[in-house]
């Protein structure tokens, strides 16, 4: 059964699509500077949050600036709460602030996803 929380589509199939996470340097975090250029796949995303595999995220409730690259190669800037965190696995964050023109980006993503038939599932 689908998690009823939900509220947007999401997807899938994200060939191609990878994130970069910017975090606030605090002296609980001075490690993640060696590690905040690195890309990190991205599992699912929707309009509203994204699961990210990097596999040392920060703690559920930090938030956390995230760049985008989907299939077009240009970058979306988004401010998330991590919601979920998996040492491991990675993150589930849910976007908390976005520009006018990056929130019609992402929902341009997902109707050109529609279109090429990707696989999208019911929040």
């Amino acid at each position: 059964m689908a998690d009823e929380r939900r509220q947007h589509n999401r997807t899938t199939s994200l060939a191609g699509t990878f994130a970069q996470l910017r975090r606030p340097v605090s002296a609980d975090n001075l490690s993640a500077l060696s590690r905040e250029r690195e890309r990190y796949s991205v599992r699912d995303l929707s309009l509203s949050g994204a699961f990210i595999a990097a596999p040392h995220p920060p703690p559920g409730g930090s938030l956390v600036d995230v760049v985008l690259w989907l299939r077009d190669k240009r970058p979306l800037a988004v401010k998330a709460e991590v919601r979920r965190a998996e040492v491991g696995h990675g993150m589930g964050v849910r976007f908390v602030q976005m520009n006018e023109e990056t929130s019609s980006r992402l929902r341009g993503y997902f109707m050109a996803s529609r279109v090429r038939g990707s696989s999208t599932s019911p929040d």
